[in-house]
């Protein structure tokens, strides 16, 4: 299952320019603010090697890879909760249909009774048989 989802995020992380551009935009209105991510930046560093001009466009990368992955996840998020909302629906649907036709729970004071009743009619024509061939 986990897999599959997997798969569908990275199904999902093709975005429009649009979606990428706003990425990088919020990247760099946090780098301009001092809001840098210190893991994300040294990851980005090993992988330049050290170069700090090349780490910097690296990081702003990473950063908006983080915010794909994080978009996605959050949208199979939105799914799963409409999904259950749906589900909800036709389940309350499908009790208000019921309790409409009458088809309401049988209380269960009422179950000792019914057994009652069923076992007596079953025992009946035994208990006549017996009664007559006496």
């Amino acid at each position: 299952m986990f897999d599959k989802f997997k798969r569908e995020v990275r199904a999902r992380q093709y975005f429009t320019t649009a979606e990428e551009a706003r990425f990088f935009e919020h990247a760099a209105k946090e780098v301009a603010e001092g809001d840098i991510h210190p893991g994300l930046h040294a990851m980005a560093l090993s992988k330049c090697e050290g170069d700090e001009v090349k780490a910097n466009a690296m990081y702003l990368q990473l950063r908006v890879d983080v915010f794909k992955q994080e978009a996605a996840v959050g949208e199979k998020i939105l799914e799963a909760v409409e999904r259950e909302a749906e589900a909800e629906e036709r389940e309350a649907e499908a009790a208000q249909r019921k309790a409409e036709m009458g088809w309401g729970e049988v209380e269960t004071g009422w179950t000792p009774v019914l057994i009652f009743m069923c076992i007596a009619l079953l025992a009946l024509p035994f208990m006549l048989i017996l009664a007559f061939n006496s």
